[in-house]
């Protein structure tokens, strides 16, 4: 039985146990891959970590690995990446921002387990050697160690500049959160009424978004966001001094919480301009190509090595279809694939009211 001389003792700590309330923290996990295609993700990458910090992140608290070269622990191998991401919610408490932002290379592979819409895994890029074996990390460990582990007092927001990248982090809701105006009224209505706005459009009875979930009571998930470059079945085309992560930046520069409509309305704008960039590109590529041609038409030995070429590249592109690698090619067919449109996207855990702000 305690005392009250005994009890008197430990007033001071249970006080301040009780009124010291847990802070708040900020940790952001950045990575870069470039390989041997693209040339924007590090400086990207390092434009970010200066916003963040403006933002009010502790420099301690923000990890980067970009893949320079540089210092070999901080290269954005799998095993570097896994050993972060296996602790890096731990200790997390009420309050707690966690940011994780990766650009490079996305792959697919098929998925046999039917927890994709379309079939396919989307995996991220590391900077192993593609015949390792282990450069990839699958969107399923992505869910595993960012969003399953999370507290509902917690917040993750997450941008993967990429291709293929709606899905990396597996979370149950992205067409709900598009800006069509149709999509909206009738998703309001199936609110106001509690009933269906639409035959054609009742409550799915499969995991996958339908786009007319509602919103309601949708504060009991965590909080998790993610923006990607495009859907699952886009790739994206960088260009030179812009890129998703760079509007990115700009708009949380210009505005200290801009709204999700806001932001994903000038994502969208910019792809647009990007994309009308990178097909007018591709249409003086490939006329500058052909009129080289027919001006220098090959010798037997240039016809030679250009068939030695194209032998070796559609080897090359067979063992990369059978192991599950992206296929580069540098030879003048790339020219010929036509540039496609692509949209950026919004997931989340719970569908998302787009007037709400993005608080860094």
């Amino acid at each position: 039985m305690l005392t009250f001389d005994l009890l008197k003792s430990y007033l001071p700590s249970l006080t301040l146990a009780l009124v010291t309330p847990h802070l708040a923290r900020k940790k952001a996990f950045l990575v870069g891959v470039k390989g041997n295609k693209l040339d924007g993700p590090h400086e990207d990458l390092r434009r970010f970590r200066a916003l963040l910090i403006d933002k009010g992140f502790d420099p301690n608290g923000i990890i980067m690995m970009l893949d320079n070269g540089v210092d070999s622990q901080a290269q954005p191998t799998t095993a570097n990446i896994m050993a972060i991401l296996e602790t890096w919610l731990n200790g997390q408490g009420p309050g707690d921002l966690f940011v994780f932002v990766y650009a490079g290379h996305t792959t697919q592979a098929a998925c046999y387990d039917g927890t994709e819409r379309d079939g396919l895994d989307e995996l991220i890029m590391t900077a192993d050697s593609p015949d390792s074996g282990s450069a990839t990390i699958l969107d399923d460990v992505l869910h595993k160690y960012l969003v399953k582990p999370l507290a509902p007092t917690c917040s993750l927001i997450a941008f993967f500049d990429t291709c293929h990248s709606q899905d990396l982090l597996d979370l149950n809701h992205d067409r709900c959160n598009r800006l069509g105006r149709r999509r909206r009224s009738l998703r309001r209505l199936r609110e106001l009424t509690g009933i269906p706005a639409w035959s054609a459009h009742q409550v799915s009875t499969t995991r996958f978004c339908d786009g007319y979930c509602s919103r309601i009571n949708a504060s009991t998930h965590p909080n998790v966001i993610c923006v990607s470059a495009c859907k699952d079945s886009e790739e994206i085309f960088e260009a030179r001094g812009d890129s998703m992560l760079h509007t990115v930046i700009q708009v949380l520069a210009q505005e200290q919480n801009p709204t999700l409509k806001t932001l994903m309305r000038t994502l969208n704008k910019r792809a647009a301009q990007i994309y009308r960039r990178a097909k007018h590109n591709r249409k003086l590529e490939l006329k500058f190509e052909l009129r080289k041609a027919k001006e220098t038409p090959p010798d037997k030995d240039d016809k030679a090595r250009i068939e030695d070429e194209e032998t070796a590249d559609n080897a090359q592109h067979r063992l990369n279809a059978s192991e599950g690698r992206p296929n580069r090619s540098n030879t003048l067919k790339d020219l010929f694939r036509p540039v496609a449109r692509w949209a950026p996207q919004l997931s989340s855990m719970a569908p998302l009211w787009m007037d709400r702000r993005l608080k860094l």
